[in-house]
Parts: C-alpha cells; structure tokens; sequence
C-alpha cells in the first residue's frame, strides 16, 4: 500500500488548502490511509472490468488504464476545502 499512500500524498499536496486543514486537524494521516485503501480497491475493480473487456490483453497496459481511472474517480470524490473543516 506504501504506493498508493505516496500517490495520494501527492495528490493532497496540490491542493494546499485541503492538505494544511487536514494537517492542521491531524487528520491528515488517516485520510491518506483512507483513500489509499480506496484507490486500491478501486483500482483492482477496474482492472477486472478491463481484463474482462479486453481478453488477452498486456497486464501491464490493463493496470496502468486501470490506475488511470481509478485515481479519476478518486479525485472526483475529494472534498472541496470548504467542506474539509465543518467545525467553523
């Protein structure tokens, strides 16, 4: 899992306003444990759809298709930084 964790590390820190929140309510380590655990599972599901749609295709190309969408629909689901910290 220490990919997926470094990926949506990655991700959060282009988003500033929503890393720093979430660092500054100390949540940022469970959050990236959470959506890693989402992008991997979310990642195996689309590699089966696309080992299922394309039999005999190359397993590399598949996965790396199948990383490409699954971090899609991941970043579809970030929260927007008004609504990472509800307590103001």
């Amino acid at each position: 899992m220490g990919s997926t964790v470094t990926i949506i590390l990655e991700l959060l820190k282009q988003r500033p306003e929503i890393h720093n929140q979430l660092r500054s309510n100390r949540m940022l380590l469970s959050t990236v444990e959470r959506y890693a655990r989402e992008l991997k599972a979310n990642h195996e599901i689309w590699k089966g759809r696309l080992s299922q749609a394309r039999p005999g295709s190359d397993e590399s190309q598949i996965a790396s298709e199948a990383l490409e969408f699954a971090l899609k629909e991941l970043e579809d689901c970030f929260p927007s930084s008004t609504t990472v910290n509800q307590d103001d």
